[in-house]
């Protein structure tokens, strides 16, 4: 039997609960009153289910449930290019939570992602040819495509190139 908000429940619990509702509706019924039946039986087993929710070692922590919710905002911005701003929150998730592994590591790509793509910008403006310049940038848009204003410098450089 699986409980609809926890499947991992164990039985025994879940007797707990059935239990719970089968004395709410016992002494209701014994006062006859049918809609009090319904209102014990649903505050118990509303009552039970938390109870039971909260002693599952299983469920996650409010502070694990925060973590969860912002690695999910910063590979979100990743995937959206936003270097600095997922480094921002995976600064504050690490802050809260010192022990979320993926999230450091993450972090220290994103960090190593943006001095090179700064590295390398730089040396794009510096390079002596057209050629120089393409190999700098398009090793930067091979892992920040919208840095800056890559796509723009290699279309002129190759534009350049072409003439």
């Amino acid at each position: 039997m699986t409980h609809p908000l926890r499947p991992s429940i164990h039985p025994a619990l879940m007797c707990l609960t059935l239990a719970a509702l089968a004395l709410a509706c016992r002494s209701s019924t014994a006062e006859g009153d049918a809609s009090a039946v319904a209102v014990e039986a649903s505050t118990r087993s509303r009552a039970v289910t938390a109870a039971l929710v909260a002693s599952d070692p299983a469920a996650p922590s409010a502070r694990e449930r925060n973590a969860r919710a912002a690695y999910s905002r910063a590979l979100a911005l990743e995937r959206e290019d936003a270097y600095h701003a997922a480094v921002a929150v995976y600064d504050d998730l690490l802050s809260a939570s010192p022990d979320y592994r993926d999230a450091e590591l993450r972090r220290t790509t994103l960090l190593a992602f943006i001095e090179l793509a700064e590295d390398e910008y730089a040396s794009a403006l510096d390079a002596e040819s057209t050629a120089e310049e393409l190999a700098h940038l398009r090793l930067i848009r091979a892992f920040w495509p919208t840095f800056e204003d890559v796509g723009e410098r290699i279309r002129s450089a190759v534009a350049a190139r072409e003439r």
